[in-house]
């Protein structure tokens, strides 16, 4: 089941230029990884300090074994030294891989 994982980050003013670079150099590392199908990263047109990144995984778990990847964590965590607070990161699956909601 391919997922999209969703991450908002809201930046300190005047980090967004670092903020770029680190989210750069987080891309380049998840596209070596098994499972890793997209990314990208979109910026708020009306808030410059509100970032989204948008990446397409081939299941959950290709997703959880990159989140738990040490390189990973070492860019995260300078991501997350230029940040207002915790990221919002929330994962998204097609409506087709879902039972129908009880009524």
């Amino acid at each position: 089941m391919v997922i999209k994982l969703i991450v908002e980050r809201k930046v300190i003013p005047g980090s967004q230029d670092e903020i770029v670079d680190f989210l750069r150099e987080l891309r380049s590392a998840a596209v070596l990884q098994p499972g890793f199908v997209s990314g990208e990263t979109l910026i708020d047109a009306y808030n410059p300090t509100i970032f989204i990144t948008i990446s397409t995984w081939n299941s959950i778990s290709f997703w959880e074994n990159w989140e738990k990847n040490q390189d990973r964590q070492l860019i995260i965590e300078n991501i997350n030294s230029l940040l207002q607070d915790k990221p919002l990161v929330r994962v998204w699956k097609d409506t087709s891989d879902s039972p129908p909601a009880a009524i």
